[in-house]
C-alpha cells in the first residue's frame, strides 16, 4: 500500500490561511488555485539539478506537484487535488523546496 492510504485527504485552507502562509515563503505565490513557485536565470544544469531533488522529495512526501522548466527557468506548482484546493501538506512541500534553494 502507498503512503497515500495511509492517510485522510487533509482539508483546504482558506484563501486568507493561504495568503498569510506564503507572506513567509517568498518567492512562493498563490495562483489560479494553486501555490507557485518561478524561478528565472538559472543555469540549465542548476534547472536539472533542482528538478531532481524536488522529484526525490516529492516521491518521499507521496505527493507530487506539477513542475515545468526549461533553460533558465523553472516552475513548481502544489496543491491537493483530493482536497480541491491547499493543504498543510502543500505548504510542507513548498518549505522543503526552499530548503533545497538554501
Amino acid at each position: 500500500m502507498s503512503q497515500a492510504t495511509t492517510h485522510h485527504s487533509p482539508s483546504a485552507l482558506s484563501l486568507e490561511e493561504v495568503l498569510a502562509a506564503l507572506e513567509s515563503r517568498a518567492p512562493w505565490t498563490y495562483l489560479n488555485g494553486a501555490i507557485e513557485l518561478k524561478l528565472q536565470g538559472l543555469t540549465f544544469p542548476k534547472v536539472c539539478r533542482l528538478v531532481a531533488a524536488i522529484n526525490e522529495l516529492a516521491d518521499q512526501l507521496n505527493h507530487h506537484p506539477d513542475v515545468s522548466y526549461g533553460y533558465g527557468y523553472l516552475t513548481v506548482r502544489f496543491q491537493t487535488h483530493d482536497a480541491n484546493g491547499i493543504t498543510m501538506l502543500d505548504l510542507a512541500c513548498a518549505d522543503r523546496i526552499l530548503t533545497l534553494l538554501g
